[in-house]
């Protein structure tokens, strides 16, 4: 539930995977999900990376802890070694849609914006066109190509079938402001800038705000999950790099190994 969004349940899921262990220390299911708590509230990568190990060690099939431990390497910086973690959690489980979309995710994240297409178009297809998450990814894949209206195009069929999400209303902000169709971008904008995300950040970002967008990145340095963990290897990041402010906020979330 705290990865969909009740972001205050992340404690007890972490007090609850910490109980699993004492319960069963050789749970392979247990120490995947305690590494994915220290990883997401905690931000000890060291702590993360061992119980990520520890699982993959007591059950080396569990293709999910393989999944989840290709996030912490691709937000440390070790592209090669999330992208093979994910690959191996791939022939595990061949029919998993959401590690096909992952393994897009992690080649954005390494550059290689044909070869993140061709999974996102392949999870795409496996989900029956329904997975709103890999079309709106998909279409960040093409802004980043510069397929201003192609990226357009996927923004607004993840909001055809989903409706005004927020990730996916900013997610078209963002490839509308880089296209120069900045009036609708400002407009969306001012609807999402009350929510203080990395979504809205970037957004801001696109519209020519770093301040803005910095302020935003450095509220959410301080929330559980996801959030902002990849900012210092996402592409949409790479103005901010040489930016004082930003290096200070990589310094809260220390990502180095």
């Amino acid at each position: 539930m705290a990865d969909y969004g009740r972001r205050h349940l992340w404690p007890l899921a972490r007090q609850e995977a910490a109980r699993a262990i004492q319960l069963d220390s050789n749970s392979a299911e247990a120490h995947a999900v305690l590494a994915q708590t220290l990883m997401l509230v905690d931000r000890d990568w060291t702590g993360a990376e061992q119980h990520f190990q520890q699982a993959i060690a007591l059950r080396p099939s569990y293709a999910t802890a393989r999944d989840w431990h290709s996030l912490l390497l691709a937000f440390r910086g070790q592209q090669q070694e999330a992208v093979l973690e994910n690959t191996r959690a791939r022939e595990l489980d061949p029919l998993s849609q959401i590690f096909v979309v992952r393994g897009g995710y992690l080649r954005i994240l390494g550059r290689e914006l044909d070869s993140a297409a061709t999974l996102l178009r392949l999870g795409i297809a496996m989900s029956g066109s329904s997975d709103v998450i890999a079309i709106d990814m998909l279409g960040d894949v093409y802004r980043l190509q510069g397929r201003f209206s192609d990226a357009i195009a996927q923004h607004r069929r993840a909001l055809a079938l989903k409706g005004a999400d927020t990730l996916d209303r900013t997610s078209l902000g963002i490839s509308l402001a880089r296209a120069g169709q900045v009036a609708e971008a400002r407009r969306i904008a001012a609807e999402m800038r009350h929510h203080g995300d990395e979504g809205s950040a970037l957004l801001e970002l696109a519209l020519g705000d770093t301040v803005g967008a910095l302020r935003g990145l450095s509220r959410e340095a301080n929330r559980p999950g996801l959030g902002i963990l990849d900012i210092a290897v996402h592409p949409d990041f790479d103005g901010l790099h040489a930016h004082p402010t930003f290096k200070e906020i990589l310094r809260r979330i220390p990502l180095s190994p």
